[in-house]
């Protein structure tokens, strides 16, 4: 209902002003699957998800590397030694 969802998208803000960005993100995405077009969630989501991966990966761009790169094996030449 509508009461229901606004009650949750509620909770999801007091989360998000709490910091608190992985519930926050939770509730609002309930909110979406029962009516996408409730308020601004979708908006919310968006920004939300945008700000998990900041924490997840601070100073990093999604683009970037986040793992250490493995070291790469020079290739081998065709030669023979007889030593």
């Amino acid at each position: 209902t509508e009461e229901y969802m606004g009650i949750k998208y509620d909770l999801g803000n007091t989360y998000e002003e709490a910091g608190m960005f992985d519930e926050a993100l939770s509730i609002y995405t309930d909110v979406y699957g029962m009516d996408a077009k409730f308020r601004e969630v979708a908006s919310r989501i968006d920004w939300l998800r945008k700000k998990v991966k900041e924490k997840v990966y601070p100073g990093k761009k999604m683009e970037e590397k986040v793992y250490p790169e493995k070291k790469v094996q020079k290739p081998k030449k065709n030669r023979v030694s007889y030593i």
